[in-house]
């Protein structure tokens, strides 16, 4: 028979035969036994001098700390230690003869717990083990770039980091911007690739979250668009928007659109400009529904002072804000000493402000001076730019600074970071300090751009702020709660749209402790109170005081075609909704007259009451009139072709009869009119020329123009052969419909009359940018610089300009132009007695055949050429007809 000691009470009653109890053998081993196993007990009645009376809390996780309260622990621990169910704790916080404070160990299960003192145990209280303490791990979002942050949700994390990490796929993240016990918030690290994330917490246990894909930063397909607005909510018309290095222009509403746009798949600005207003940008998120919506706000540049360089100056602003300028200061763009007057725009806003969340550049994205992104809380910015006497842009000389002064606007710590916007990458960057000197902020600039006064997210100045999380969603009430994309939330000072599935989020520094939250489609608004760092706040919006406009727009083919739709109303009502797959639906305010136009079309439509909806059903995006090309009447005359200088032979040529012109380049729309596809390179805006395109593919489309508008085509053309390219065009000048014009009646119609280098003047006398578009990146939209005198816009510059004219190569069959240049009399000895008069506006037949191709030739130059290449004169001939490029279009011509 074993021998069992009970010495955990002074006395035991026992109720019955199988009550449980534990005792303990002499060795200090543990067992738990029935009484019925039992053939006799033993107390002991020694009074018990040390015992626990509390503990706090009863259960917990590993790693987690316990409070322990009693009597006669000893004032030290020396080889006293806590039994959790015989695992014995390695982690002592506090040891006193009344309160021990220690870590649950690793392996510790549910059971009884003991404080040994001096090799005895005192009496035993239960503690249990949570082992379901982190309940579905998730990680938001899911997928993302290095530098994303991440948001890890759970629970017994642990209330501090500690010794605590992340791991990505075994790559340890080493930026947090919190860590609590339900929610760990950090930064994807560099070398993260895609895999399983895993929590490794300070208190030695390891939790695995779903998997995570690295994104790597590449292009993608995304059509953005968005409104240009002035102070007063008005589109801005012709302002140029650039996207990730294309340009567009806004249309009289101030809406611009890239379609289908190559953008990067992690982040996506657009920059505005346009004389008369300070640069501006937005900053947008790619999604996976391809559209992407932005607002840019152009303050207007306001001319404060005009000072002179070899003094120094204090300019006044507006909030008692002030820019300091220090004499001899000044540099040109490139870099050479200015001396002279120097006109100062500038512009101090205050978060305070109304409109700050709109015209704040780019989005609350900056980079700290250690290269990490970081949410910014702006306590006002200003935009300053210098210009010399004579216009030319200035900036601060090397080795010099400025001094800004801004209002404190309540910020109440001795120093706060400056940061200003860089264009080319979308951000602001972390540069230098503002200090405060009573109710100023004061900095010193080396440059000048739009400078911030910021408090961030990051450690870079002590204490750390870290952000809130503001998430939600916008649905329509009276549509069974459907949620809504595109709908803009402004959030403090920051403003996001809502994605596919109708959901915001974004991120918020705390500054103060409320923050409003409002839905812009009906001025909804929501305060958050008391707003906590790290914590995550639901406001969810739901719309019922709004009617709807619907409908479907249709090409001449009667298949959906997309198409930018407006509404206004009002004042300064406005909303637009792009058309993608021909469908459009529109929000507005209910019992309105609302003026929709969808293309050229305008129609009056009143809206109904709250949640009803009004269908416009099929709207034809067809012209079958005839308006699809606006032309010009060039009168008949006589002008001198060609230009010795650059050793082409010069002689008088005569129209002998009128004709139409196109007033334009034919654009994407035109294109888009006749075959529903757009081939074109750079695209954006339905109304830049059509581009990359062959000559033989403008031919075609001359010829298919005609015939949709009942007219008799110029061209016949053929096709046969097994070779890539085997073709005969026939040309017949008598007919009624488009084609391209002649070489000679292209010159004609640029010169205009005149008899210089451009219809303006000759090429050093006068700015080109005038008329042409040249030295750019892109195409630009049709009819936006000065026409000629006969009414012709982008005759220099934009695109190259296929004419009718087809240059003989190597014996191959092809027409001959007025072919002026210094190889005509070697190939074509019947120079001299050419035709003066009409050259070329006569029947020919092109043969056109791989191996013999011949050239076409092309006039006007391209938007990325030197004004010397787009003089009236100059003509290009290395383009095969089968060969298309970004460069070259064309504009039709008509006999009259």
């Amino acid at each position: 028979m074993l021998k069992y000691i009970l010495i955990l009470f002074t006395f035991c009653t026992i109720a019955n035969a199988q009550t449980e109890i534990i005792i303990h053998k002499t060795n200090n081993s543990q067992d738990r036994v029935k009484i019925s196993d039992i053939d006799s007990i033993t107390f002991s009645t020694t009074p018990i001098s040390f015992f626990i009376s509390s503990l706090l809390p009863a259960s917990g996780k590993v790693g987690d700390e316990i409070t322990i309260k009693g009597k006669g622990f000893g004032d030290i621990k020396g080889t006293s230690y806590v039994d959790f169910n015989s695992k014995a704790s390695l982690v002592y916080n506090n040891w006193t003869d009344a309160e021990i404070k220690c870590t649950v160990p690793t392996g510790a299960t549910t059971g009884i717990l003991f404080v040994w003192v001096n090799g005895k145990p005192t009496n035993g209280v239960e503690f249990k083990i949570d082992t379901n303490s982190v309940k579905n791990p998730d990680i938001s979002p899911n997928k993302g770039f290095v530098n994303t942050i991440v948001n890890i949700s759970g629970k017994g994390f642990g209330s501090k980091q500690g010794n605590g990490y992340v791991t990505f796929n075994n790559t340890k993240a080493t930026s947090y911007i919190f860590w609590k016990d339900t929610l760990i918030s950090c930064y994807v690290p560099t070398g993260a690739t895609t895999g399983n994330v895993k929590v490794f917490t300070d208190k030695e246990e390891t939790i695995n979250i779903n998997s995570f894909t690295v994104q790597t930063k590449q292009s993608i397909k995304q059509t953005v668009y968005g409104r240009v607005i002035d102070e007063n909510k008005k589109g801005i018309l012709g302002a140029d928007v650039t996207l990730h290095g294309k340009t567009t222009k806004t249309d009289e509403y101030g809406v611009f659109l890239f379609e289908n746009a190559d953008v990067p798949n992690d982040r996506l600005f657009a920059v505005a400009k346009k004389s008369g207003y300070f640069e501006t940008t937005k900053a947008g998120t790619p999604n996976d529904s391809g559209l992407v919506q932005l607002q840019l706000l152009m303050p207007s540049r306001t001319l404060i002072s005009t000072v002179q360089s070899s003094s120094s100056s204090t300019i006044s602003l507006n909030d008692n804000a002030k820019v300091l300028l220090t004499a001899n200061s000044y540099n040109k763009a490139d870099g050479t000493n200015y001396s002279g007057s120097v006109k100062v725009y500038a512009q101090y806003y205050s978060p305070s402000s109304d409109t700050f969340a709109e015209v704040f550049p780019g989005d609350a994205l900056g980079v700290t001076t250690n290269g990490l992104d970081a949410y910014l809380y702006s306590y006002g910015f200003i935009n300053v730019e210098l210009e010399g006497a004579n216009g030319e842009q200035l900036n601060l000389k090397s080795g010099t600074t400025a001094e800004l002064h801004c209002p404190k606007n309540g910020f109440d710590k001795d120093t706060i970071p400056l940061w200003y916007y860089d264009m080319a990458i979308g951000k602001w960057k972390e540069e230098g300090i503002a200090i405060k000197s009573g109710n100023i902020l004061k900095g010193k600039v080396s440059h000048f751009s739009q400078h911030n006064l910021d408090v961030s997210s990051r450690p870079n100045f002590s204490p750390e702020i870290p952000p809130a999380i503001i998430t939600g969603t916008v649905s329509i009430g009276c549509e069974e709660n459907r949620k809504i994309e595109g709908i803009g939330i402004q959030v403090g000072q920051q403003t996001t749209y809502t994605d596919k599935n109708g959901v915001y989020r974004i991120y918020v520094p705390i500054v103060g402790n409320n923050i409003v939250v409002k839905n812009i489609i009906d001025n909804k608004s929501v305060i958050i109170n008391n707003l906590v760092s790290g914590k995550e706040y639901i406001v969810n919006f739901n719309t019922k005081n709004n009617s709807f406009i619907v409908g479907r727009i249709l090409d001449c083919y009667n298949k959906l075609f997309e198409e930018m739709v407006y509404a206004t109303w009002g004042m300064n009502g406005f909303t637009y909704n792009y058309a993608k797959n021909g469908l459009f639906k529109l929000t507005l305010p209910i019992k309105t007259d609302i003026q929709i136009q969808v293309g050229k079309q305008k129609l009056s439509v009143k809206t109904l009451d709250s949640c009803e909806v009004t269908d416009l059903g099929i709207i034809k995006e067809c012209d079958t009139t005839g308006g699809t090309i606006e032309m010009r009447i060039i009168p008949s005359g006589t002008f001198i072709m060609g230009n010795i200088s650059i050793k082409q032979p010069v002689r008088a040529i005569t129209i002998s009869k009128s004709f139409l012109m196109g007033k334009y380049e034919v654009t994407q729309k035109q294109w888009k009119y006749i075959y529903g596809t757009n081939p074109s390179y750079f695209k954006g805006n339905d109304n830049l020329p059509i581009e990359n395109i062959t000559w033989i593919d403008a031919v075609k489309f001359c010829n298919d123009l005609s015939l949709k508008e009942g007219l008799n085509p110029c061209y016949s053309i053929y096709y046969g052969g097994s070779y890539v390219f085997n073709a005969q065009v026939s040309f017949d000048p008598s007919k009624n419909g488009y084609r391209l014009p002649t070489e000679a009646e292209w010159e004609y119609s640029a010169r205009s009359s005149s008899n210089t280098d451009f219809y303006q003047g000759n090429a050093d006398d006068f700015d080109i940018n005038m008329i042409a578009w040249n030295s750019t990146d892109s195409t630009h939209i049709i009819g936006f610089k000065k026409p000629n005198a006969w009414g012709l816009y982008d005759m220099h510059g934009n695109v190259n300009e296929y004419v009718n004219d087809i240059y003989r190569n190597n014996g191959s069959n092809g027409t001959d132009s007025v072919v002026y240049n210094s190889n005509y009399k070697k190939n074509n000895a019947n120079y001299e007695t050419f035709l003066n008069t009409d050259p070329l506006l006569s029947n020919y037949k092109a043969t056109l055949y791989y191996g013999y191709m011949p050239y076409t030739i092309i006039r006007g130059g391209a938007f990325n050429n030197s004004k010397y290449l787009m003089q009236t004169y100059f003509r290009t001939i290395d383009r095969l007809v089968n060969y298309n490029d970004k460069y070259t279009g064309f504009r039709v011509a008509r006999n009259k």
